[in-house]
């Protein structure tokens, strides 16, 4: 080993050093350091910035940098010989303290690990010059964080959650024919009723159809034999029919004499065990009362359990001479007959496969990297109430796949929770690996408890923990400057309004709505709306109308579909656990409030779970309210005791995790933040400096450091809320 501040190496992906020797360019798997340097490093900065759609902080470090002797031999060799997508890598290390379990010193320690992007080779007689891009997980996500990943609902991690179906409200019209002929005499004696449908409010909904005429006697088990029901009864419900027609009786051509009946027209309720209950409409007792044409109109309610059918049924009982001749009687019911029912649908529960949200994760950071990075799921494994699933899925078609982007997938997150995406380092063994990480945002922004002790330019930085911070002492050259990055006066928030074209569709109140912040100062809109849907209404229709029909496309099937589940009682079903919609708050504003789900992904209650975030960004209009200025859909519905349209008092939003304040400064003395910031380690996100002998508490937004000095350049924190800046 040399005594240079830094050491190079250039290595392929499994970490095998290439080497020129005698004119020939090998690799080894031992450590292989260049003997000449590359030209320009020390010249260049390397800057950590806090991601403001991600909120966690990377390292941006992407220039050219040029190879001679040795090093442009390699180089050479990779581009010509292996090829612009051989992957290749600018290994750095770095002269410092350190220490670990055993023994501390000096020595070389890694500092930084990039990828070549061997497109940009500029070739010349004396060197090379290539571009460096920021290799690992965190290039390799940034590359792909817009490309639509395909995930299978497949193997050992899937889950399912069983959709028991919500109570749909659906009316439907019928007219009222005396029905097909067929032997040229109308029937005179028992029969079903035609009915022909001429509207429904809910396209394709089940439980309910056009019925024909058909003669049948007086017995529940006859009745029930033709299946001419108009209505099966798929929940316990109210069934409501509205009836207006013209009954007439009349003598068939030729008959001299009368022929006296009785007649009960009525819904015939008849139940899965076969037992029968008449709703009469029209009835008359005396054989003579029956004459001519009779009006018969009103409105009637029937209860009914799962798997009651109703029939339209007219009892016919002719009396006297002729009475058991069919051709004696003309019996018809003629103009605009209405008979018009209005009743609850429920489909039949189904179970539906899909992920929790921490599966999705995984599986997309993985098909991000190729399978070369994991993701730690700590978080996330908190949150199993998230369920994803897709409209294949819903409609239990095979081979459902998800279809989103990993940017997607963390729009729906970040409109739900405080979260933050990031690049960890964890111990593995006697490795350390790199994780993607999710986690809640408010280990972003840590402050020290009042006491703790605050550490400062200390090589042993290992030792602080998420209640301290690093002390960068007294600063110099400092200026304020507002984030404007986090003003906004609109939200717009909620999934993507659907058009349902029917009465339960205007009850969803998972939807579009905007909301006006107290800000005048700024037009900008904070985007908090869902790219995953979430309308349990949207969910239903998927089922009722597409469910098993493999052959027709629909345009929720290739959409992502987000549930609130039960996490606390899943239920072991084969070899993965089934679970229930959660259900657990009261709803009222909707149909049926029982059976409606997803209450948890309501535009409000999205915007209280935002609620710290919104605090910090609203930080000096506490005063005033946050309110609602337009909703596609139903914004009168209530939860427990929250209004989904009433007022926030910003003042309620808990406490803000920073203040929309930037703090620009330079520190007197050179500072190793590469060790203390250690790429997104949140042990260091907290700084502390000093400015005309007072505290101030920040967290990282920009640093620019030039690694040959090791030293600031200039810093950048986000102002805390406990920060008066007034004295500055």
């Amino acid at each position: 080993m040399t005594e240079n501040k830094f050491i190079y190496c250039i290595t392929d992906q499994d970490g095998r050093s290439f080497y020129e020797s005698s004119g020939l360019v090998q690799s080894q798997g031992q450590f292989r350091e260049l003997q000449h340097a590359p030209d320009g490093f020390q010249d260049k900065t390397i800057e950590f910035k806090r991601d403001s759609k991600w909120f966690g902080v990377f390292r941006n470090f992407s220039f050219p940098l040029s190879f001679v002797r040795d090093g442009r031999s390699i180089l050479n060799h990779i581009r010509y010989k292996l090829g612009y997508e051989f992957r290749s890598f600018l290994v750095i290390y770095i002269l410092d303290f350190f220490i670990n379990n055993t023994h501390y010193g000096f020595g070389y320690v890694p500092y930084y690990r990039g990828e070549f992007d061997l497109t940009t080779v500029k070739k010349s007689e004396n060197k090379i010059e290539v571009s460096l891009l920021d290799g690992g997980i965190e290039a390799m996500i940034k590359a792909n964080e817009n490309t639509e990943y395909e995930i299978p609902i497949e193997g050992s991690e899937i889950a399912a959650v069983e959709m028991e179906g919500i109570n749909l409200k659906n009316t439907i019209q019928y007219i009222i024919t005396d029905g097909f002929i067929a032997d040229n005499y109308p029937y005179n004696k028992s029969h079903i009723v035609d009915l022909q449908e001429v509207y429904k409010e809910v396209n394709d909904i089940g439980g309910v159809k056009t019925t024909s005429r058909t003669k049948v006697n007086n017995n529940n088990q006859n009745i029930k034999a033709t299946g001419q029901w108009f209505m099966q009864a798929t929940t316990s419900s109210t069934v409501t029919v509205e009836y207006d027609y013209m009954l007439t009786r009349s003598n068939a051509g030729g008959l001299t004499s009368e022929i006296g009946m009785t007649c009960n027209s009525q819904i015939r309720l008849i139940n899965k065990n076969g037992i029968g209950t008449g709703y009469t409409l029209f009835q008359t007792n005396q054989p003579w009362e029956l004459q001519g044409t009779n009006r018969v109109n009103g409105t009637i309610t029937i209860n009914v359990n799962e798997g009651d059918q109703l029939y339209f049924y007219t009892m016919v009982n002719p009396q006297g001479d002729g009475a058991n001749t069919d051709t004696n009687i003309n019996f018809n019911y003629s103009g605009t007959g209405l008979f018009k029912v209005t009743y609850f649908y429920k489909h039949p529960p189904a179970a539906v496969p899909g992920y929790h949200a921490s599966i999705l994760f995984k599986k997309l950071v993985e098909k991000m990297t190729d399978n070369k990075y994991s993701a730690d799921l700590t978080y996330l494994n908190k949150k199993k109430e998230y369920f994803i699933t897709c409209g294949d899925a819903i409609r239990r078609l095979p081979d459902a796949k998800i279809k989103t982007s990993f940017n997607d997938f963390f729009q729906w997150l970040w409109c739900n929770e405080d979260v933050y995406f990031g690049i960890g380092k964890f111990q593995d063994g006697t490795n350390v690996v790199k994780r993607a990480v999710i986690g809640d945002l408010k280990d972003q922004f840590q402050l020290p408890p009042a006491g703790s002790i605050i550490f400062g330019n200390s090589p042993i930085v290992n030792s602080l923990s998420l209640n301290k911070s690093t002390n960068l002492g007294a600063v110099r050259n400092i200026e304020l400057d507002t984030d404007n990055e986090k003003l906004f006066n609109t939200i717009k928030i909620g999934c993507k309004d659907q058009n349902y074209e029917d009465v339960n569709g205007r009850t969803e109140f998972n939807s579009e709505q905007t909301w006006h912040a107290p800000v005048v100062r700024s037009s900008r809109t904070l985007d908090l709306s869902s790219p995953y849907r979430e309308d349990a209404i949207g969910m239903e229709y998927v089922r009722i109308n597409f469910g098993g029909k493999t052959t027709t496309d629909a345009s929720s099937d290739n959409e992502t579909f987000a549930i609130v589940i039960d996490k606390n009682n899943p239920i072991p079903a084969f070899s993965i656990y089934m679970y229930k919609v959660d259900r657990s708050e009261t709803i009222t504003g909707v149909i049926d409030p029982a059976s409606h789900f997803n209450a948890k992904f309501s535009p409000k209650h999205k915007l209280l779970r935002k609620g710290r975030y919104l605090r910090s960004c609203l930080f000096d209009v506490e005063s005033r309210n946050l309110n609602m200025t337009s909703s596609k859909k139903n914004a009168d519905v209530k939860f427990n005791s929250l209004v989904e349209k009433e007022d926030i008092p910003v003042s309620s939003l808990g406490e803000p995790y920073f203040r929309p304040d930037l703090m620009k400064f330079e520190t007197y003395k050179p500072i190793n933040l590469i060790e203390l910031q250690n790429e997104n380690d949140l042990k260091r996100n907290c700084f502390k400096i000093v400015w005309n002998d007072k505290d101030y508490y920040g967290f990282l937004h920009t640093v620019s450091i030039q690694p040959w000095m090791n030293e600031v350049q200039s810093l950048t924190l986000i102002s805390s809320p406990k920060n008066d800046l007034s004295s500055i």
